[in-house]
């Protein structure tokens, strides 16, 4: 669970989220076992080295379990159908974002640099499921706010792999209080989590 799917979905969404994160949080850790990460860590290693086919197909060649190895060939061929965003690779930081109660990592996976030399600091979205709108500005305006420790300069972007598309920040201003409400709904999160911990 990220907080942007948590703050786009519905409200038995929301507990279905957060249960299943307790128990993830309680499940011993296992190396590899985030669904996405051998993928992430191929294309980010293909994507800095200009070998993106060869480190994708290495990647899907190594899964054991068929049903990741399905997603990462799917994932592949997504990737390898945008060559326009295959830009230079740039490493970026990481940021934290702390409302009340709540720690928001703020970790984009791809910089990409633009022929016009501004990066795209962008997030990547792997799954299935289509990102909701609340979702995608949610995300635009966390990576927006924390720019300069995650890379000065740079511009926010979603890729949503699935679907083949880069999502830039459109030029419609944030509602005033946005932030406000973000915080809002990080709170409860935080206390909603609190609450279905001790009940477990």
């Amino acid at each position: 669970m990220s907080f942007v799917e948590y703050i786009s979905a519905g409200s038995s969404g929301r507990l279905d989220c957060i249960r299943r994160q307790i128990v993830a949080y309680e499940t011993p850790y296992k190396p590899g076992a985030a669904f996405y990460q051998d993928f992430t860590d191929a294309l980010i290693a293909g994507r800095r080295a200009e070998t993106d086919e060869l480190s994708l197909q290495r990647c899907v060649r190594n899964q054991s379990v068929p049903a990741r190895k399905s997603h990462y060939d799917d994932l592949r061929r997504h990737w390898l159908a945008m060559p326009t965003i295959h830009l230079p690779f740039v490493p970026l930081d990481r940021a934290l974002w702390e409302p009340p109660g709540l720690v928001v990592g703020i970790s984009p996976e791809l910089g990409l640099q633009k022929p016009d030399g501004v990066t795209l600091v962008t997030k990547l979205w792997l799954k299935d499921k289509e990102p909701a709108p609340e979702a995608i500005r949610a995300m635009h305006w966390l990576l927006t706010h924390h720019m300069e420790s995650l890379h000065p300069g740079g511009q926010a972007a979603v890729l949503d792999f699935r679907r083949e598309q880069l999502l830039l920040p459109t030029r419609r201003p944030y509602k005033k209080g946005y932030e406000s409400w973000l915080v809002s709904e990080a709170t409860g999160l935080a206390k909603l989590w609190n609450s279905l911990a001790k009940s477990a």
